[in-house]
């Protein structure tokens, strides 16, 4: 991942514009990537079968990318062409010490995550009545509870702001930096919040760890066919725990077909969902809903390996009034009164 740092909101925008003015760098870069991780013999057989897997998928859309800059750049026709080739998401550490992880993966949570996934539904039913499992991971994660969401924006001047907003807080010090992390996604690799792959990562926060790791061997084992066997005439899988994995997903999907593939439960998926919630709204929310790994470890590292540049932020009082004159500020992102009149009160 490369590093920049920057101290004011023109050198931020300046750096945000030249990523997104060159996107066939951008897709050049990450299939020089998925080639070293796919043929690098330091990192275990499963992953590299999995950057593998991911390379063949995306590699005809890369190549679309640079084809568009060098052939129809011709015709100057380039430009509208790259404009869709890419969605930027960003995401923000007010530390940028902190670790590329969903919070359901710190820690002892590792071993918890359908704890708090189950016990917050029986101690407050009222809050996830005929939510799809999706919905249930968003309101977990807008109470703060531990889920494999991963909040991201795609409004860089709202991530600044974040990456910003807890300076001076008593866990950082003079010295502490922001961080912004950028994710370009290829367009067709970002999904709404009712999508079939967006289910399936959902449903694996019903399951125990135990049950996670079997799900997560017969992955690996199925990864390189591209699909998990099937017997009795392909009326059930032959892994019981991939049978039981396919049941929860109908319990909410009726209509799922037989057709489970590997890497779709391994693969971090970036999801744009409802703006039903107000922050979500206010702040240009999206989520990446992470998969199946075998240690947070991994976790980090596919990640860090869909990312593109993290941009080090210093000098965030500064900035933080660079962006209220720009109207990015408390009231402005969080449509609660009692954050609204809090930011009245501090600035009369």
């Amino acid at each position: 991942m490369n590093t920049r740092t920057i101290s004011t909101v023109s050198e931020y925008i300046d750096i945000i514009n030249d990523l997104t003015s060159n996107q066939d760098d951008i897709a050049r870069q990450q299939k020089e990537l998925l080639q070293f991780l796919s043929s690098n013999d330091n990192i275990k057989n499963s992953l590299r079968e999995y950057y593998q897997i991911i390379l063949e998928q995306k590699s005809v859309n890369l190549e679309k990318i640079n084809y568009n800059k060098v052939v129809l750049g011709e015709f100057n026709l380039n430009k509208e062409k790259e404009k869709y080739n890419y969605q930027f998401y960003y995401r923000v550490h007010y530390k940028s010490s902190f670790s590329l992880l969903p919070s359901a993966f710190r820690g002892n949570n590792w071993n918890n995550e359908d704890f708090y996934y189950h016990e917050i539904m029986v101690q407050c039913p009222q809050h996830f009545q005929y939510s799809s499992h999706l919905d249930k991971l968003v309101t977990m994660q807008h109470y703060d509870c531990p889920t494999r969401l991963l909040d991201v924006t795609s409004n860089p001047l709202v991530a600044l702001y974040f990456a910003c907003k807890n300076y001076g807080c008593k866990k950082c010090d003079a010295s502490t930096e922001g961080e912004v992390i950028v994710f370009p996604v290829l367009h067709q690799d970002v999904v709404y919040s009712d999508s079939d792959r967006a289910l399936l990562l959902s449903c694996i926060a019903k399951f125990g760890q135990r049950d996670k790791e079997k799900l997560l061997t017969a992955t690996n084992s199925y990864l390189s066919i591209g699909k998990f066997k099937q017997i009795s005439g392909g009326s059930r899988y032959s892994d019981d725990i991939v049978e039981r994995f396919f049941h929860e997903i109908t319990t909410e999907l009726p209509s799922f077909k037989r057709e489970l593939r590997p890497i779709d439960l391994l693969q971090p998926l970036f999801v744009q969902p409802n703006k039903t919630n107000g922050r979500i709204l206010k702040q240009d929310g999206a989520f990446i809903i992470n998969g199946l790994s075998e240690n947070s470890n991994e976790a980090t590292e596919k990640l860090k390996n869909l990312s593109h540049i993290s941009i080090k932020i210093h000098n965030q009082n500064a900035i933080l009034k660079e962006l209220a004159f720009l109207g990015i500020h408390e009231a402005s992102l969080f449509p609660e009164v009692d954050k609204v009149a809090q930011y009245l009160k501090d600035n009369v």
